[in-house]
């Protein structure tokens, strides 16, 4: 995924470029040249910043289909 040129004129998007408000995830590439994100890896239930109970997000959508 790249930035469009006019998305990097935005000044909330500038900021958050300058300064991150959290960090970036091992799992995801950021070219800084090209402003370009890419998965580099599958994240893993280990990579999820906070406590996941997988069965209740399972239970959850199958419950929607």
């Amino acid at each position: 995924m790249t930035l469009k040129n006019q998305s990097l004129k935005l000044p909330l998007v500038q900021g958050t470029l300058e300064e991150l408000p959290i960090s970036r995830p091992e799992w995801l590439a950021w070219d800084e040249v090209t402003k370009s994100a890419r998965v580099a890896h599958l994240p893993s239930a280990e990579d999820v910043p906070f406590p996941v109970d997988v069965q209740q997000v399972v239970e959850y959508y199958a419950n929607r289909m």
